[in-house]
């Protein structure tokens, strides 16, 4: 399955570059020409830093998480002390 994912991220990473036509299969179908606004660098950069930005929305999700728990946890205790 990571073969699969490999080539369908080098096919996103490697586009037709601007002013060249992209052919259908098939006869009779006509052909297009596809305008790209991002070259492979641009792409490349763009993949890093969404790469980056996972990472660091993911830690930011952990330590909320944590916090919430470890709070829950204090005025659950709190609650109960006042309460028995």
């Amino acid at each position: 399955m990571s073969e699969d994912v490999k080539a369908s991220d080098e096919a996103q990473a490697d586009p037709t570059p601007a002013g060249e036509t992209a052919q259908s299969e098939g006869a009779g179908h006509a052909t297009a020409t596809i305008e790209y606004h991002f070259n492979r660098e641009d792409v490349a950069q763009l993949q890093a830093d969404d790469s980056t930005a996972g990472k660091a929305i993911g830690k930011m999700l952990s330590l909320m998480f944590l916090y919430t728990a470890i709070m829950m946890g204090i005025v659950g205790y709190i609650t109960y002390r006042s309460l028995f």
